[in-house]
């Protein structure tokens, strides 16, 4: 460039709304505007005085260059051998197994020292899960076993007791995250990104005030924490979920005072939705598949998990494609080389913005009715959730929301709508019968 040149002339928010509306001719700017049931009123652009300055996001788990995650590979059931080794041949870096079966059956011939394994388990099952591990040559990776979220669904509070046992786990094996917030099981339920993130620091601190109470220091169990938060079909919104929640967890550990600067970063795995998948337009879902991990990995994950396309009865190309959609991502779009991709924009920092004030709101309310650990607290964040499932299904069922191969551009194979609503069943995540609240359905 010439020395000579010059900087471009500075514009502002007005210059560029401008711009916008010569461009949409017959159209008004207000027919762009997305209107987003948690967030109100987002606008399609934002600039430098228009929006608080771009912060950086608290550093990842995973340290090291760019923005590299881990790819992780779910399996369900039992028999699921020649399919992991065939998934780890593939290029999956870790696995999720369902514990329903001998661990040493399923991960035979798995060099157990070169990968991460994620255990699945039931919260009345956490017992029975030890001996199987100390039968593993060693093990690091994960449980999956969120007692809040059984509370949310059965009204059986065994968080006292699970976090003792998920406790012991973290502290026989190090570097095992024990602590599992599955904030994604919120947003399969029918929930917001608002109420995803709410649910994240409320469960979050409920969990880590047990795991105290079991002898661990705050540096110690925030160790032991991995969140899982839903990759959704929004692109913005998942980047800016994913920034959020780093900083309001940040903010929250920050609270207990730890002694080392470390324990405000936790990993986050990302996985894949199912809760806008078609039962009867599979090939769309490889599509949404692809958007929701470009969003996970831009907004920062440290593992992801994308699921078959033809979930649940997947064979191995369906699990190859998932695993390939990663590997184009980070090998052939390198998706892993830039760190905190959204910074600097104005319209992520917007949205991310909008999220902290709002999920800040609701997590504060739900402090003032004692949280989850009170009946009032937990049927308040039940109600709200029930609210935003039955806004998601009126929303696809007039067709406000597109949902493509289901409600547009349906294929003739398709069955009617409702029934193809209920086949994902995306709304029976979070039930308190006991309590009379009743399950969202699409009927």
């Amino acid at each position: 460039m010439s020395s000579e040149a010059k900087e471009f002339p500075a514009t502002s928010y007005n210059d560029w709304l401008e711009k916008v509306k010569k461009d949409l001719r017959d159209k008004s700017f207000e027919d762009i505007v997305w209107y987003h049931s948690a967030l109100g009123a987002i606008e399609p652009m934002y600039a430098n005085d228009h929006s608080k300055e771009a912060v950086a996001i608290p550093p990842r788990s995973i340290q090291g260059k760019g923005n590299h995650w881990q790819i992780r590979q779910s399996f369900h059931g039992s028999g699921n051998n020649k399919n992991i080794l065939d998934a780890l041949k593939g290029g999956a870096e870790a696995v999720e197994l369902q514990v329903t079966s001998d661990l040493q059956i399923e991960l035979k011939n798995v060099f157990l020292d070169m990968i991460e394994v994620h255990l699945k388990a039931e919260v009345n099952a956490i017992s029975a899960l030890l001996p199987q591990i100390n039968q593993l040559p060693s093990f690091k990776g994960s449980v999956n076993c969120d007692p809040v979220i059984h509370l949310l669904k059965t009204g059986e509070d065994n968080i006292e007791s699970a976090v003792r046992a998920l406790h012991h786990i973290g502290t026989q094996y190090e570097g095992v995250r024990s602590l599992t917030i599955d904030a994604a099981a919120v947003y399969e339920a029918g929930g917001n990104c608002v109420q995803e993130i709410a649910y994240t620091l409320c469960a979050g601190e409920h969990m880590l005030d047990a795991a105290i109470s079991c002898g661990a220091s705050i540096d110690e169990a925030s160790a032991m924490v991995e969140i899982r938060l839903a990759a959704g079909s929004s692109y913005f919104e998942t980047v800016a979920k994913m920034r959020a929640v780093r900083m309001m967890w940040a903010q929250l550990l920050e609270a207990y005072a730890p002694d080392h600067n470390c324990s405000v970063v936790v990993w986050i795995h990302a996985v894949g939705t199912l809760r806008t998948q078609s039962a009867t337009d599979i090939h769309n879902n490889l599509l949404r598949a692809t958007s929701s991990a470009m969003a996970a990995a831009a907004g920062g994950c440290d593992s992801l998990t994308i699921e078959p396309y033809t979930f649940p009865e997947a064979d191995q190309d369906p699990m190859r494609y998932a695993r390939n959609i990663q590997h184009m991502l980070r090998d052939e779009s390198f998706f892993d080389e830039v760190e905190d991709a959204g910074h600097g924009s104005y319209y992520i920092t917007e949205l991310t913005d909008r999220m902290i004030y709002e999920a800040g709101a609701l997590t504060s309310n739900l402090g003032q009715l004692g949280g989850f650990a009170s009946a009032e607290g937990r049927t308040h964040f039940v109600e709200c959730v029930t609210a935003s499932a039955r806004v998601l299904i009126e929303s696809f069922m007039s067709a406000q929301s597109v949902l493509v191969g289901v409600n547009r551009f349906e294929t003739e194979e398709r069955n009617d709508l409702k029934e193809d609503m209920n086949a994902l069943n995306p709304l029976e995540a979070i039930r308190l019968s006991e309590w009379g609240t009743q399950t969202v359905s699409a009927s």
